[in-house]
């Protein structure tokens, strides 16, 4: 009875995923209107005839954006005649461009589309390939029908299991959310973590992974004031 009340909620939560997933992924290919926003003005030697400049890409809406679920992609078609080349990379907000004119304003107009990030696809591909695992396997089913020790670890390896995948794509899902509710201020001065490469170094990935995961952490600010209350 307890397995057919657990397959219940996980075959609602796997439907729920996977409309989440097809859902924004649609939303996420239209395209939105932003701004690039001038940040600062480089024009090293090699390109003393242009103007460099390094720019972040605003929006006008406050969930189709990038973020923890999505990377912003700008459309090349719909930038100035006079920018000759730019560069923005991850899908990242921030970026440079290339100009044969000075800009000394916002350029408006400009359409982005938005991608999932790889880390939270991953995520949800996981939790669904689990889910799945644990809604059609029969040998799970018929561990159940043994004793009620191992129906008892069961459970209570079905709780774990959901709890943990919980924890790991909930809070990130309603940080990006209401991202403009929290604190978005470098609160203890850190010097950020640049997502770690393991193909370069495979054996400190663990730690330098921690790292980066630590500096990015939802509700990180929040956490930090409710230590000093």
């Amino acid at each position: 009875m307890f397995f057919k009340i657990i397959k219940k909620i996980l075959i609602v939560l796997e439907i729920l995923a996977i409309t989440f997933l097809i859902s924004f992924f649609i939303l996420g290919k239209k395209e939105r209107i932003g701004n690039l926003a001038i940040t600062g003005l480089y024009v090293p030697g090699s390109y003393s005839n242009n103007y460099i400049y390094d720019f972040k890409v605003e929006y006008y809406t406050d969930i189709f954006r990038d973020s923890d679920i999505y990377g912003v992609y700008l459309s090349s078609n719909s930038l100035p005649d006079y920018i000759k080349d730019i560069q923005i990379k991850n899908g990242i907000r921030y970026g440079r461009l290339i100009s044969n004119e000075e800009i000394n304003s916002k350029i408006d107009n400009v359409k982005y589309t938005l991608k999932f990030k790889f880390k939270f696809l991953s995520y949800m591909i996981i939790f669904i390939i689990l889910s799945f695992i644990l809604i059609f396997s029969s040998k799970i089913n018929s561990l159940f029908m043994k004793n009620n020790i191992c129906r008892i670890f069961e459970i209570k390896y079905l709780w774990i299991t959901i709890i943990f995948l919980s924890s790991l794509i909930l809070p990130n899902i309603v940080y990006t959310m209401f991202y403009k509710h929290f604190n978005h201020e470098n609160l203890d001065n850190r010097n950020f973590n640049k997502y770690p490469n393991i193909q370069s170094n495979f054996i400190d990935f663990p730690k330098n992974y921690e790292a980066y995961f630590n500096d990015y952490l939802p509700f990180r600010n929040e956490l930090i004031i409710l230590k000093k209350i």
